[in-house]
C-alpha cells in the first residue's frame, strides 16, 4: 500500500470514528437528561475516542461570564486535589482560564 493510500485509509477511519463520537454526543443532548449527567457521558465518549491519544482524564468548565470564571462541571479521573483547585477558575488565571479569557 503506498503512503498516500494509507494516509487516506486512516484519515477516513478517524473522520468515521469522530463521526460517530459527535453522533453519540448529539444523541446525549437529544435524550434531555441532567446537564451534568449528560456533560459526564459526553466527557467519557471524547476520553475513549482512539486517535485522539489522550489519557483517560479530563474535565468540563462552563463559563460564568457574570464571574468571569469557569466552574468544572464534569470530571474524570482528575484526582481530589486538582478537582478541587479547578473547582472554579477565575478568567485569565491557569491554561483553562487563560484560554477562556
Amino acid at each position: 500500500m503506498s503512503e498516500n493510500n494509507y494516509t487516506f485509509q486512516e484519515n477516513a477511519t478517524k473522520a468515521a470514528e469522530h463521526g460517530a463520537a459527535l453522533q453519540r454526543i448529539l444523541k446525549l443532548v437529544g435524550d434531555a437528561g441532567e446537564l451534568s449527567e449528560i456533560l459526564e457521558a459526553a466527557l467519557d465518549i471524547v476520553l475513549n475516542v482512539s486517535w485522539l491519544s489522550l489519557l483517560p482524564k479530563g474535565g468540563v468548565f462552563l463559563a460564568d461570564n457574570q464571574r468571569g470564571e469557569l466552574q468544572l462541571t464534569a470530571q474524570r479521573a482528575l484526582g481530589p486535589e486538582i478537582a478541587s483547585r479547578c473547582a472554579t477558575v477565575g478568567f485569565g488565571r491557569c491554561l483553562c482560564g487563560r484560554a477562556a479569557l
